[in-house]
């Protein structure tokens, strides 16, 4: 089972992603709805792949990547998602920049390029 964290404040994109992992098989979905959230909820959890939203009300998904690389010395793959992709929106502190809203063939490519998942 590939487990897979959403860091997403929208609940209904949340709810989206939910059903679209619901249909992607060997796979469990848990979304958090704030940044801090998301950090304690690691600290007691262990996940195969990060999908962090950019723009969160608490705190941006690039300074939650920077928390859980630095201080919780997290190696998981993070993948940075946007409605709004520009040019300079690469780090190194996320593995990828996805623009939403995703589709289950992105999904599934995602999973099977940073997680153990082969569909």
């Amino acid at each position: 089972m590939t487990k897979v964290l959403y860091i997403e404040d929208d609940i209904l994109t949340g709810q989206i992603c939910t059903k679209m992992f619901e249909m992607i098989p060997n796979t469990s979905l848990k979304v958090c709805t704030s940044g801090y959230e998301a950090i304690e909820h690691l600290k007691s959890h262990q996940y195969d792949l990060i999908l962090l939203d950019l723009s969160l009300p608490d705190i941006s998904g690039l300074k939650i990547a920077d928390c859980l690389k630095s201080q919780h010395e997290l190696t998981v793959p993070m993948i940075l998602t946007s409605a709004h992709i520009d040019s300079d929106m690469s780090s190194p502190l996320v593995d990828q920049v996805v623009e939403k809203p995703m589709t289950i063939a992105k999904l599934k490519e995602i999973l099977t390029r940073y997680t153990a998942y082969s569909g």
